[in-house]
């Protein structure tokens, strides 16, 4: 029985390798074989995210059978970033708007940690302490350059943040010491 598993686990790798490979090469080969009869153009500086995009696509179609989760985290963090750069070469998004964008990076990462969660059936849940974290940065930080909020703190500064959050944290502190003094009288009574 034993056997029977080893056997089939191992013919599973076996063809894992030359499918991404073969995947790979027969679409660099048709995007070579169009740029050569005409039928599209092929510019290098406008295509080049389509590289990180099929090395994305090889790692996920590769992760079942070799690495598992973990080519999940690499292939999705390729795949992403090579479609928000397809965004900007393609001049959906002009390159100045990056700038403001920035926070798209941590995203794609907080998004790949999770999708590597995902791909790990809940087994690893570590992976979602830097999800959130990655998430959380790319979320607050798109509300800070893309929105109108980015120039209302800007005015304000971090003294504002810095009062807001003494605030919150002294009415918590009342609060808790009110609690305490109702538990108190409560015992008493």
């Amino acid at each position: 029985m034993g056997l029977e598993t080893d056997a089939s686990s191992a013919s599973k790798t076996q063809g894992a390798g030359p499918l991404g490979t073969g995947l790979i090469l027969l679409l660099l080969g048709g995007f070579f074989m169009a740029e050569r009869f005409g039928v599209m153009g092929f510019d290098i500086e406008r295509a080049w995210p389509g590289i990180l995009i099929l090395v994305g696509f090889s790692l996920l179609i590769s992760a079942p059978f070799r690495g598992g989760a973990a080519k999940v985290l690499p292939g999705l963090i390729n795949l992403l970033l090579g479609f928000f750069f397809l965004l900007f070469t393609q001049g959906v998004v002009a390159w100045d708007r990056l700038e403001s964008l920035w926070p798209v990076f941590p995203l794609i990462v907080g998004i790949a940690f999770a999708g590597t969660f995902l791909a790990s059936f809940g087994r690893k849940p570590g992976l979602l302490v830097p999800s959130a974290i990655c998430c959380a940065v790319g979320t607050i930080g798109l509300a800070f350059t893309v929105t109108p909020l980015g120039s209302f703190f800007s005015f304000l500064g971090w003294p504002m943040i810095l009062l807001s959050l003494g605030a919150l944290f002294v009415l918590g502190g009342l609060l808790s010491l009110v609690a305490r003094s109702l538990l108190g009288l409560a015992r008493l009574a």
